[in-house]
Protein backbone atom coordinates (compact mmCIF):
# COMPACT_ATOMS: atom_id res chain seq x y z
CA UNK A 1 0.00 0.00 0.00
CA UNK A 2 1.40 3.29 -1.32
CA UNK A 3 2.08 6.13 1.60
CA UNK A 4 -0.42 8.52 0.41
CA UNK A 5 -3.42 5.88 0.84
CA UNK A 6 -2.12 5.63 4.33
CA UNK A 7 -2.58 8.76 4.98
CA UNK A 8 -6.12 9.16 3.70
CA UNK A 9 -8.87 8.33 6.65
CA UNK A 10 -10.67 5.63 5.87
CA UNK A 11 -13.56 6.08 8.58
CA UNK A 12 -16.02 8.59 8.12
CA UNK A 13 -15.36 9.34 11.31
CA UNK A 14 -11.62 10.48 10.22
CA UNK A 15 -12.58 11.81 7.51
CA UNK A 16 -15.09 14.10 9.02
CA UNK A 17 -12.29 15.12 11.06
CA UNK A 18 -9.77 15.52 8.90
CA UNK A 19 -12.40 17.64 6.93
CA UNK A 20 -12.93 20.12 10.23
CA UNK A 21 -9.31 20.22 10.44
CA UNK A 22 -8.33 21.03 6.92
CA UNK A 23 -11.33 23.28 5.78
CA UNK A 24 -12.42 25.07 9.49
CA UNK A 25 -9.82 25.05 12.33
CA UNK A 26 -6.20 25.22 10.21
CA UNK A 27 -7.42 28.33 8.20
CA UNK A 28 -9.16 29.74 10.85
CA UNK A 29 -6.10 29.77 12.90
CA UNK A 30 -4.12 31.38 9.87
CA UNK A 31 -6.63 33.79 9.69
CA UNK A 32 -6.29 34.63 13.63
CA UNK A 33 -2.78 34.85 13.57
CA UNK A 34 -2.64 37.01 10.41
CA UNK A 35 -5.61 39.36 12.32
CA UNK A 36 -3.43 39.53 15.28
CA UNK A 37 -0.67 40.83 13.48
CA UNK A 38 -2.29 43.43 11.41
CA UNK A 39 -3.48 44.74 14.72
CA UNK A 40 0.29 44.34 16.16
CA UNK A 41 1.95 46.35 13.09
CA UNK A 42 -1.19 49.27 13.20
CA UNK A 43 -0.67 49.60 16.79
CA UNK A 44 3.05 49.51 16.87
CA UNK A 45 2.44 52.20 14.12
CA UNK A 46 0.09 54.46 15.40
CA UNK A 47 2.13 54.10 19.40
CA UNK A 48 5.43 54.80 17.08
CA UNK A 49 3.85 57.86 15.53
CA UNK A 50 2.75 59.32 19.13
CA UNK A 51 5.81 58.54 20.75
CA UNK A 52 7.53 60.78 18.38
CA UNK A 53 4.97 63.67 18.61
CA UNK A 54 5.50 63.50 22.05
CA UNK A 55 9.51 63.57 21.89
CA UNK A 56 9.48 66.97 19.43
CA UNK A 57 7.30 68.19 21.62
CA UNK A 58 9.85 67.83 24.47
CA UNK A 59 12.61 68.85 22.10
CA UNK A 60 10.75 72.14 21.47
CA UNK A 61 10.09 72.66 25.40
CA UNK A 62 13.92 71.95 26.29
CA UNK A 63 15.00 74.19 23.55
CA UNK A 64 12.22 76.87 24.71
CA UNK A 65 13.51 76.34 28.50
CA UNK A 66 16.85 77.35 27.41
CA UNK A 67 15.48 80.15 25.45
CA UNK A 68 14.22 81.37 28.27
CA UNK A 69 17.08 81.32 30.30
CA UNK A 70 18.55 83.72 28.14
CA UNK A 71 16.27 86.02 27.79
CA UNK A 72 15.63 85.70 31.71
CA UNK A 73 19.41 86.53 32.03
CA UNK A 74 19.60 89.23 29.66
CA UNK A 75 16.83 91.26 31.34
CA UNK A 76 18.58 91.23 34.45
CA UNK A 77 21.54 92.42 33.23
CA UNK A 78 19.45 95.56 31.69
CA UNK A 79 18.02 96.31 35.47
CA UNK A 80 18.95 99.45 36.23
CA UNK A 81 18.59 98.33 40.17
CA UNK A 82 20.54 94.85 39.35
CA UNK A 83 23.30 97.10 37.86
CA UNK A 84 23.46 99.42 40.90
CA UNK A 85 23.52 96.71 43.10
CA UNK A 86 26.94 94.84 41.11
CA UNK A 87 28.24 98.07 40.48
CA UNK A 88 27.51 99.45 43.68
CA UNK A 89 27.01 97.60 46.93
CA UNK A 90 27.49 100.25 49.74
CA UNK A 91 24.51 102.23 47.97
CA UNK A 92 22.45 99.55 50.05
CA UNK A 93 22.26 98.33 53.06
CA UNK A 94 22.36 94.81 52.86
CA UNK A 95 19.31 93.67 53.66
CA UNK A 96 17.94 95.64 50.47
CA UNK A 97 20.60 94.11 48.41
CA UNK A 98 19.85 90.85 48.78
CA UNK A 99 15.83 91.70 48.82
CA UNK A 100 16.53 93.27 45.45
CA UNK A 101 18.29 90.67 44.06
CA UNK A 102 15.93 87.87 45.36
CA UNK A 103 12.80 89.71 43.33
CA UNK A 104 14.31 89.25 40.72
CA UNK A 105 15.32 85.41 41.07
CA UNK A 106 11.38 84.82 42.46
CA UNK A 107 10.63 86.71 38.57
CA UNK A 108 13.30 84.60 37.22
CA UNK A 109 11.70 81.24 38.30
CA UNK A 110 8.69 82.38 37.36
CA UNK A 111 9.24 83.05 33.76
CA UNK A 112 11.35 79.82 33.66
CA UNK A 113 7.83 77.76 34.91
CA UNK A 114 9.75 75.20 36.35
CA UNK A 115 8.94 73.90 39.63
CA UNK A 116 11.32 76.04 42.42
CA UNK A 117 13.49 72.74 43.59
CA UNK A 118 14.56 72.23 40.13
CA UNK A 119 15.95 75.75 39.44
CA UNK A 120 18.94 77.51 41.45
CA UNK A 121 20.44 80.53 40.91
CA UNK A 122 23.56 81.95 42.24
CA UNK A 123 24.65 86.09 41.29
CA UNK A 124 28.15 86.75 41.96
CA UNK A 125 30.16 90.65 42.15
CA UNK A 126 33.32 91.11 41.27
CA UNK A 127 34.37 91.69 44.41
CA UNK A 128 32.98 88.18 45.64
CA UNK A 129 29.47 88.63 47.26
CA UNK A 130 27.24 86.07 46.12
CA UNK A 131 23.54 86.00 46.10
CA UNK A 132 21.50 83.08 46.03
CA UNK A 133 18.01 81.77 45.08
CA UNK A 134 18.49 78.68 47.90
CA UNK A 135 20.09 78.77 51.23
CA UNK A 136 23.86 78.47 51.14
CA UNK A 137 25.28 76.40 52.99
CA UNK A 138 29.37 76.06 53.74
CA UNK A 139 30.32 76.38 50.21
CA UNK A 140 29.89 80.05 51.17
CA UNK A 141 32.19 81.77 53.22
CA UNK A 142 31.32 85.29 54.43
CA UNK A 143 29.10 85.63 51.50
CA UNK A 144 31.91 84.65 48.39
CA UNK A 145 32.51 81.53 46.88
CA UNK A 146 35.87 79.91 47.90
CA UNK A 147 36.67 78.16 44.32
CA UNK A 148 34.73 79.31 40.90
CA UNK A 149 36.74 77.65 37.89
CA UNK A 150 34.37 78.67 35.37
CA UNK A 151 34.39 81.97 36.49
CA UNK A 152 37.89 82.25 36.35
CA UNK A 153 37.92 81.12 32.81
CA UNK A 154 35.30 83.26 31.31
CA UNK A 155 37.73 86.26 32.66
CA UNK A 156 40.19 84.77 31.47
CA UNK A 157 38.59 84.24 28.10
CA UNK A 158 36.55 86.98 27.98
CA UNK A 159 33.91 84.50 26.81
CA UNK A 160 30.21 86.34 27.41
CA UNK A 161 28.26 83.02 28.09
CA UNK A 162 28.43 79.06 28.24
CA UNK A 163 25.68 76.26 28.80
CA UNK A 164 27.99 73.08 30.19
CA UNK A 165 26.68 69.80 31.80
CA UNK A 166 29.46 69.25 33.56
CA UNK A 167 29.73 69.09 37.32
CA UNK A 168 29.08 72.31 38.84
CA UNK A 169 30.64 72.88 41.81
CA UNK A 170 28.45 75.42 43.64
CA UNK A 171 25.20 73.82 42.25
CA UNK A 172 25.65 70.43 42.54
CA UNK A 173 26.74 70.38 46.11
CA UNK A 174 23.60 72.36 46.99
CA UNK A 175 21.28 70.43 45.53
CA UNK A 176 22.65 66.75 45.82
CA UNK A 177 22.08 66.22 41.79
CA UNK A 178 24.29 65.44 39.15
CA UNK A 179 21.76 65.88 36.37
CA UNK A 180 22.58 69.96 36.11
CA UNK A 181 22.47 72.12 32.98
CA UNK A 182 24.09 75.18 34.08
CA UNK A 183 23.98 78.47 32.08
CA UNK A 184 26.96 80.85 32.72
CA UNK A 185 27.55 83.76 31.96
CA UNK A 186 29.38 87.53 32.55
CA UNK A 187 27.19 90.44 33.01
CA UNK A 188 27.91 93.55 31.66
CA UNK A 189 28.28 95.28 28.06
CA UNK A 190 30.82 93.86 25.83
CA UNK A 191 32.75 96.90 25.54
CA UNK A 192 33.04 97.61 29.43
CA UNK A 193 34.88 95.59 32.54
CA UNK A 194 31.86 92.87 33.51
CA UNK A 195 29.68 93.52 36.33
CA UNK A 196 29.33 90.22 37.51
CA UNK A 197 28.82 86.68 36.98
CA UNK A 198 25.61 84.43 36.97
CA UNK A 199 25.08 81.17 37.26
CA UNK A 200 21.60 79.39 36.47
CA UNK A 201 20.94 75.74 36.97
CA UNK A 202 18.65 73.32 35.83
CA UNK A 203 18.05 69.92 37.20
CA UNK A 204 16.83 68.12 33.76
CA UNK A 205 16.15 65.11 35.39
CA UNK A 206 13.32 67.05 37.07
CA UNK A 207 12.80 68.89 34.14
CA UNK A 208 11.78 65.88 31.93
CA UNK A 209 9.30 63.86 34.45
CA UNK A 210 7.55 67.20 35.17
CA UNK A 211 6.67 67.77 31.63
CA UNK A 212 5.68 64.09 30.51
CA UNK A 213 3.43 63.71 33.60
CA UNK A 214 0.88 65.23 31.58
CA UNK A 215 1.63 63.29 28.49
CA UNK A 216 -1.77 61.15 27.08
CA UNK A 217 0.33 57.98 26.44
CA UNK A 218 2.38 57.13 29.43
CA UNK A 219 6.03 55.49 29.12
CA UNK A 220 9.47 55.56 30.05
CA UNK A 221 11.81 58.60 28.44
CA UNK A 222 14.98 59.25 29.08
CA UNK A 223 18.27 61.63 28.66
CA UNK A 224 21.21 59.72 26.45
CA UNK A 225 24.26 61.32 25.20
CA UNK A 226 25.89 60.40 22.05
CA UNK A 227 28.12 57.76 23.70
CA UNK A 228 25.43 56.19 24.74
CA UNK A 229 24.94 57.07 28.95
CA UNK A 230 21.97 57.67 29.93
CA UNK A 231 22.08 60.84 31.91
CA UNK A 232 18.54 60.84 33.52
CA UNK A 233 15.66 58.56 33.48
CA UNK A 234 11.80 59.22 34.24
CA UNK A 235 12.15 55.52 36.07
CA UNK A 236 14.67 54.83 38.23
CA UNK A 237 14.08 50.92 38.13
CA UNK A 238 14.11 50.94 34.57
CA UNK A 239 17.00 50.13 32.35
CA UNK A 240 17.19 51.19 28.80
CA UNK A 241 15.89 48.27 26.71
CA UNK A 242 19.27 47.86 24.16
CA UNK A 243 21.89 49.96 23.02
CA UNK A 244 21.72 48.12 19.98
CA UNK A 245 17.97 49.38 19.20
CA UNK A 246 19.14 52.66 19.37
CA UNK A 247 21.81 52.31 16.51
CA UNK A 248 19.61 50.55 14.65
CA UNK A 249 16.82 53.78 15.12
CA UNK A 250 19.35 56.52 14.50
CA UNK A 251 20.45 54.16 11.25
CA UNK A 252 16.89 54.36 9.91
CA UNK A 253 16.88 57.95 9.10
CA UNK A 254 13.03 57.48 7.46
CA UNK A 255 11.97 55.34 10.45
CA UNK A 256 9.76 56.73 13.68
CA UNK A 257 10.84 53.54 16.16
CA UNK A 258 12.25 49.77 15.90
CA UNK A 259 10.78 47.29 18.21
CA UNK A 260 13.25 44.15 19.46
CA UNK A 261 13.46 41.00 18.15
CA UNK A 262 10.87 39.86 20.35
CA UNK A 263 8.44 42.62 19.58
CA UNK A 264 8.24 43.37 23.16
CA UNK A 265 9.23 46.87 22.95
CA UNK A 266 8.72 49.82 20.93
CA UNK A 267 11.74 52.53 21.28
CA UNK A 268 12.27 56.27 19.85
CA UNK A 269 14.39 58.79 19.78
CA UNK A 270 14.96 61.98 18.57
CA UNK A 271 18.29 64.41 18.84
CA UNK A 272 18.99 67.73 20.65
CA UNK A 273 22.14 68.64 18.26
CA UNK A 274 22.77 71.48 20.65
CA UNK A 275 23.32 69.53 23.34
CA UNK A 276 24.74 65.92 21.33
CA UNK A 277 22.12 64.60 23.41
CA UNK A 278 19.08 61.97 22.32
CA UNK A 279 15.49 62.12 24.23
CA UNK A 280 14.23 58.18 23.73
CA UNK A 281 11.14 56.95 24.81
CA UNK A 282 10.55 53.50 25.74
CA UNK A 283 7.11 51.92 25.25
CA UNK A 284 6.13 48.39 26.66
CA UNK A 285 4.23 46.39 24.18
CA UNK A 286 3.67 43.74 26.38
CA UNK A 287 1.60 45.52 28.62
CA UNK A 288 -1.22 45.49 25.76
CA UNK A 289 -0.21 42.67 23.90
CA UNK A 290 1.10 40.18 26.56
CA UNK A 291 -2.09 38.27 27.14
CA UNK A 292 -3.09 38.23 23.61
CA UNK A 293 -0.27 36.38 22.65
CA UNK A 294 0.12 33.70 24.93
CA UNK A 295 -4.09 33.42 24.42
CA UNK A 296 -2.93 33.10 20.52
CA UNK A 297 -0.24 30.51 20.91
CA UNK A 298 -2.27 28.16 23.14
CA UNK A 299 -5.02 28.37 20.72
CA UNK A 300 -2.72 27.54 18.02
Amino acid sequence: MSMAKRLVPTSLKNRLFAAFLLLILIPYSLLQLRNFNIIQSTFETNIGSQNKYQLEQLKTNFEELKSTVLKTVFQMEKDSRIRLVLQNANAYTAETRFEIVSDKFRDMINNLQQPDDSIYITLTDLQGAVYASYETNNLLANGKIEHDRQMENMLRNKTAYVWDTGKDEVHAAVSGRSTLLTFYSLLGDAAEPPLGFIRVSIDYEKWLKNVVKNFPVQQSFFIVNAGGEVLARTNQSLALHSERLLASLRQKSDADYVTDANRSVIVTDIGIPSMDWYLVSQFSLDWFFGDLKRSTVNFL
